[in-house]
């Protein structure tokens, strides 16, 4: 079953980093607040899908899981990296010089780690967290088998290990709010991970119906509630009278990431009903492009000339139309051809087994 708040969270979620990246002066923290929604939201519906897939096979198919992320993420990435370099020279952008190892850091996924050192990556610079949640897919999955298999003899052992995992990261994460350079913190994949791991906690922890189910009215005001405090910590500040608070970036990152975990439980629960709109929804549908497209796009400088003022909304505009393109022409095509063929491969597979003689 699909969980349709998710995807208006999602909507919400890239509302708060383009608002964050349009105007910085009025919404400080959209942009990092809506990044760390997304990480919690990978980890849950990852780990969601997953365990669904070992209700239904008894395993997790590791390729076919890669290929899947691949099909998702790749094609608008890739148009991505083709057209915004080309943008870059045209228009003659300061970094034209740097592009070309601007795209090998974003194509490689280690633009998080080249941040978190202190580089400048200019209009691919938001990859880092395209690098953080790809490393993420190369590890967890694995990581989710062992946890599986180990449930299967000692579900106390397996429940044990992942809250040890989970608070493991978050207390590296709490560590590096107060001692780590801040573009390690901001950027890293080891203090990003806690987000996602609490992600995957949230999902396993609704999977086997741990913590307070809560319904009616008392479960639409309390995911109203944690819903508006995540949006209030976008603004936490009052940044039109006093501008952002010298160190309070750190701490908004990190609790924001507690505070995801609660909208996402109270979503997946259909607990919000405003994240039902339809408009939120499908910018929840086109937000990977839209977050792939505006940011690159309002980091070009032509001429040397920064785009600045009302010019930044209507960049917006033209990122949407292209998001919006890139999933109807692009990236929806490849998912469905990737999906197709794995139900016929899963159907030839099944009729080889049906057609084997007992023995």
């Amino acid at each position: 079953m699909r969980l349709t708040q998710l995807d208006g969270l999602r909507g919400l979620a890239v509302l708060m980093v383009v608002a964050g990246h349009v105007a910085e002066s009025v919404v400080p923290y959209g942009g990092v607040v809506g990044v760390t929604t997304f990480f919690v939201l990978s980890g849950f519906v990852i780990t969601r899908g997953l365990l669904d897939e070992v209700d239904r096979t008894g395993r997790v198919d590791l390729r076919a899981f890669w290929v899947r992320r691949a099909a998702r993420l790749l094609p608008a990435f890739a148009a991505v990296l083709v057209i915004v370099p080309l943008l870059v020279v045209v228009l003659a952008d300061p970094t034209r010089r740097d592009i070309g190892w601007h795209v090998l850091a974003a194509a490689t996924y280690t633009a998080d780690y080249v941040r978190a050192a202190g580089g400048d990556l200019g209009v691919l610079g938001h990859t880092w967290s395209l690098a953080v949640e790809e490393q993420f897919y190369a590890l967890w999955p694995a990581c989710l088998i062992g946890l599986v298999a180990l449930a299967r003899r000692r579900p106390r052992g397996a429940a044990a290990l992942l809250i040890g995992l989970v608070a493991a990261a978050l207390g590296w994460r709490i560590a590096a709010t107060v001692a780590a350079p801040y573009d390690w913190l901001a950027y890293a994949f080891d203090t990003s991970v806690a987000a996602l791991l609490l992600g995957c906690g949230a999902a396993v922890a609704v999977r086997v119906g741990i913590g307070p189910v809560v319904s009616g009215r008392w479960a639409v005001a309390g995911g109203s509630t944690v819903s508006a405090a995540l949006l209030l910590a976008t603004v936490c500040t009052v940044p039109f009278v006093t501008g952002p608070a010298p160190g309070v970036t750190r701490w908004v990152e990190t609790a924001a990431g507690v505070l995801a975990v609660l909208v996402v439980i109270a979503a997946a629960r259909q607990s919000v009903p405003v994240l039902d709109s339809l408009v939120l929804r499908w910018l929840g549908t086109v937000s990977y492009g839209l977050y792939l497209w505006h940011y690159a796009l309002l980091q070009l400088q032509p001429a040397g000339e920064p785009i600045t003022g009302v010019a930044r909304v209507g960049v917006v505009g033209v990122a949407l139309v292209l998001a919006t393109a890139s999933w109807y022409l692009l990236e929806r095509p490849v998912i469905r051809m990737v999906r197709n063929r794995g139900r016929q491969q899963r159907a030839a597979d099944h009729g080889r087994v049906s057609a084997e003689p007992a023995r």
